[in-house]
């Protein structure tokens, strides 16, 4: 998993990657039947070998980078030019590359980076707190991947655990519905062993470090309804904020990282989806769409967010000063001097999005076919 110095490293390096540069993304997802043996890694080599302007000996520092063993992944994604190479193994699909039927994407000039930085700016780092009698665990999931947080409660003693199982939560309170600061609430909290609320308060603390020095944006927690209730209303107004969803207990206590991550994935999606269908429904009330009004809007600068489907098809008209325009008769009426070119909608609408500190939105599923049929394929919500 990257951790976030790793993370603020790559982003600072393919940021300010200088042209030219070779830019590779390819599914290597292992259980597309596609790739069974290894199929990906010949067509990553082929499309190399046909790519014209990279150096032959760069070519070669990328084979060698192709050979090594990494773990399974599903998308992977190479930088490199004379003084850099760098390979990156994502469990996450990207938006605005078409790597379907075993397509590459293989680019040299400048850095194809959008794609990338979209998923390491956009995931957001989830903590689980796994609450459990005998002791507490914590993990932390990015990009798909998860990672046990071994150090969280490591400075608590065995026999407080041993203690906390004695005084647990269960044993006081079968109601479902106390409500922070109300009198239920509190009468449930007297009834409490001081040590035990007491104790509750360090784990927070220890909680609290380990959200802040990673990054974490949101927390799910898992456990008994009751304790979970308890605890998330103990929380600070920061960390009671940052929980999205409770769910029921791990099967057991020594659940595997991988049992969490199968868990919990079914419950982040629904958050993702349920996010992407509320900005639509924003932008229905207070937004543009169509694709001649967003690139007005854009180019005026003021768009905040534009949204975008995760697979972007069509074309625009780019005039040589950079003004993008539905189509060339457009174009050399604003601009009849500048030279114009077509060029990919999913590689002009994000550039364009970067150079006017607009926010991209990329949607799937539902909320693409509802962007496609309502909203013309493309919206945005304004500055001003």
């Amino acid at each position: 998993m990257l951790e976030q110095q790793q993370l603020n490293y790559l982003k600072n390096s393919i940021f300010f990657l200088e042209s030219p540069a070779l830019s590779i993304y390819a599914d290597i997802n292992p259980a597309n039947p596609e790739n069974s043996r290894k199929a990906w890694l010949l067509r990553v080599k082929n499309s190399l070998k046909e790519l014209e302007g990279p150096p032959e000996e760069l070519k070669q520092k990328v084979f060698n980078l192709l050979e090594q063993e990494r773990p399974d992944a599903q998308t992977l994604v190479i930088f490199a030019n004379d003084n850099f190479l760098e390979r990156i193994d994502l469990q996450v699909k990207l938006p605005i590359v078409d790597l379907a039927h075993g397509r590459i994407e293989a680019r040299w000039g400048n850095p194809y980076i959008i794609p990338l930085l979209y998923a390491l700016d956009e995931y957001e780092r989830t903590g689980v707190i796994f609450l459990d009698r005998k002791r507490w665990r914590m993990f932390e999931i990015y990009l798909n991947e998860i990672e046990e947080i071994n150090n969280a409660f490591l400075d608590v003693e065995p026999e407080k655990w041993k203690q906390l199982s004695l005084d647990s939560v269960d044993r006081y309170y079968t109601g479902k519905a106390v409500s922070r600061g109300g009198a239920d609430f509190d009468k449930f909290a007297r009834r409490l062993e001081v040590w035990t609320y007491r104790f509750y308060k360090q784990l927070i603390q220890y909680i609290d470090t380990q959200v802040r020095e990673r990054n974490i944006q949101r927390l799910i927690l898992a456990g008994t309804e009751e304790e979970t209730h308890f605890f998330r209303e103990l929380l600070p107004k920061v960390l009671r904020d940052k929980v999205v969803a409770c769910t029921s207990s791990l099967t057991h206590p020594d659940a595997s990282p991988s049992e969490i991550l199968d868990k919990v994935k079914p419950i982040l999606s629904d958050i993702e989806r349920k996010a992407e269908i509320a900005l639509l429904q924003r932008v229905r009330e207070e937004g543009v769409w169509s694709m001649g009004k967003v690139l007005e809007t854009l180019q005026m600068g003021r768009l905040y967010v534009l949204v975008l489907p995760w697979q972007l098809d069509g074309t625009v008209w780019r005039c040589s000063n950079g003004w993008l325009s539905l189509t060339p008769t457009e174009a050399k009426v604003l601009f009849p001097n500048e030279t114009t070119e077509e060029v990919n909608l999913r590689d002009a609408l994000p550039e364009a999005a970067l150079s006017y500190g607009t926010r991209l939105e990329f949607v799937c599923g539902e909320a693409q076919e509802l962007l496609k049929k309502d909203f013309g394929g493309v919206a945005g919500l304004l500055r001003w």
